[in-house]
């Protein structure tokens, strides 16, 4: 929860709930996957978020602050999880679907990585990325422990060194496809516009990138509450 620009956000409420509260419920509608596992850190003000998912009965692993690449294979293995999808609490808009189509593409073609969050993908905010347990112990095991980047993006040594894994790039179907779009929370500009989605919409926890980008073409305006603060996706 130690975000400089908006502290405390995962707990910020949305829909009347907390935002991780928010996110668990939309991703209890993924059809594929087995487990919900939250990972957080040592930080005393991250109890908050342990007793959460203590009260909606969440496995939650509390690890490394300053490796997550480390607390994320520590929070798999715990789980008995080999596949990971990682979706950041501050996404409260990702999408079931995605998260599915991700799961379905990988069973396919059974790759190290795989991801839809790019150019072709799904809005910020809304799309997900997927490693085995196997390609991250890689990453770890090779990553220099001075290559920061590496234990704190979790999954940025995989993109960028497409050529020691198998990497699939997941297309949203044109339909769901805007990524000039950004829902993920990480200004107060984009709290905002997630609750003001949340309250045109008759139930928040069921809507999905369509229903954003309706809701998008027919009130623009929307637009202007976060502009300007996100940089472009880059494949």
């Amino acid at each position: 929860m130690g975000s400089t620009r908006l502290p405390r956000k995962v707990l910020a409420a949305i829909d009347g709930v907390p935002m991780l509260e928010f996110l668990i419920r939309r991703l209890e509608q993924v059809q594929y996957a087995d487990k919900i596992a939250v990972a957080t850190t040592e930080s005393p003000e991250d109890i908050p978020i342990s007793d959460l998912c203590d009260l909606l009965r969440i496995p939650c692993y509390v690890g490394s602050e300053e490796d997550v690449l480390a607390r994320y294979i520590a929070c798999a293995s715990s789980n008995n999880i080999d596949v990971i999808i990682r979706i950041c609490a501050d996404c409260p808009l990702t999408d079931p679907r995605s998260v599915d189509e991700l799961i379905l593409a990988y069973k396919k073609t059974e790759p190290d990585y795989i991801t839809n969050k790019i150019l072709s993908g799904y809005p910020d905010g809304m799309g997900a990325e997927l490693a085995t347990l196997e390609a991250l112990e890689h990453c770890n095991a090779i990553a220099s422990a001075s290559d920061d980047s590496a234990h704190e993006h979790v999954m940025l040594y995989i993109r960028n060194h497409p050529e020691s894994f198998k990497v699939v790039k997941l297309d949203a179907p044109q339909s769901r496809r805007d990524t000039s779009i950004h829902v993920a929370v990480d200004y107060p500009q984009d709290l905002e516009l997630v609750r003001e989605l949340c309250q045109r919409f008759p139930r928040p926890v069921e809507m999905n990138t369509g229903d954003v980008l309706k809701l998008f073409r027919e009130n623009p305006q929307l637009l202007t509450l976060n502009a300007g603060l996100h940089k472009p996706y880059a494949d």
